[in-house]
């Protein structure tokens, strides 16, 4: 049943497209000796990737490797301006309103809506510049997922623990827009996210690899040019050309075939 339903979700997102016909948008010049002081993290996930983000007080740009995606936000307001890198189109959300639709197929084929896991805080420290936020699961999420399990409620991929680290120093819409980009809890900017099931696997689903503050030219934050304006995210995260999303799925262990769009058996 699992098998079946992964082959529905990933015809479905890599195919869904909606007629927009807007006109392009186009970059506005910036000075590039502007220069502000910030931060750039390089981050690891087992779904995503590789991104780099840089952070200043006034704007956020995330960048992909395994994929064709890119984020912009900008003050005042930090509208998120999602842009597909190949087939040269945008979407453009509010912060509020961002869900990144690979993290919400991943989250339904697997079972497992991480986001959703409950969090409590341990501890605050610094870490290298940083302020850090240390969470943990509760006791009790063991013990849900096991009876869960023998009900037949949930498969053995259910998280028992997870630990989760999050820098809360950032603009709040800057951290839930990275949260969501994830798919995790929305506690501060992500930093690393550990969990185990019931069948004691544990996984990395995200780690930062590298940390330092740094003076940003502002020319990283420039939109840029010839880029089309969709209405529709998916028209962004998963055009009919693109393997992006059979990728995101071979982060999850599954195996495709890229050929044919579709699960190896």
């Amino acid at each position: 049943m699992r098998s079946h339903s992964l082959k529905f979700l990933l015809v479905t997102t890599a195919n869904i497209a909606v007629n927009a016909g807007n006109a392009p948008i186009f970059a506005k010049p910036i000075d590039s000796h502007s220069l502000q002081h910030g931060w750039i993290l390089n981050q690891s996930s087992k779904i995503f990737g590789d991104q780099t983000i840089y952070i200043s007080p006034t704007a956020m740009k995330l960048t992909t490797k395994k994929t064709s995606l890119m984020i912009l936000s900008s003050a005042p307001d930090f509208d998120v301006n999602l842009f597909n890198i190949r087939s040269k189109k945008m979407y453009v959300c509010k912060a509020q309103d961002f869900v990144n639709s690979f993290s919400a197929t991943i989250a339904t084929a697997s079972g497992v809506v991480y986001s959703s896991i409950p969090v409590k805080l341990k501890n605050r420290t610094v870490l290298n510049g940083l302020k850090i936020c240390n969470y943990e699961t509760p006791e009790w999420l063991e013990k849900k997922a096991t009876d869960g399990w023998k009900s037949g409620l949930s498969d053995r991929g259910a998280v028992t623990h997870a630990t989760y680290i999050v820098c809360e120093q950032f603009p709040p819409s800057v951290c839930k827009t990275i949260a969501r980009f994830y798919g995790l809890p929305e506690k501060g900017l992500p930093l690393d996210f550990k969990c185990q099931n019931i069948a004691k696997e544990t996984q990395q689903l995200l780690r930062t690899t590298s940390s330092r503050a740094a003076d940003i030219s502002l020319t990283e934050f420039q939109v840029p040019s010839g880029y089309m304006r969709v209405k529709a995210i998916v028209e962004v995260t998963a055009d009919k050309n693109s393997d992006d999303v059979y990728d995101m799925f071979e982060g999850l262990g599954e195996a495709i075939n890229k050929r044919t769009r579709t699960m190896k058996k």
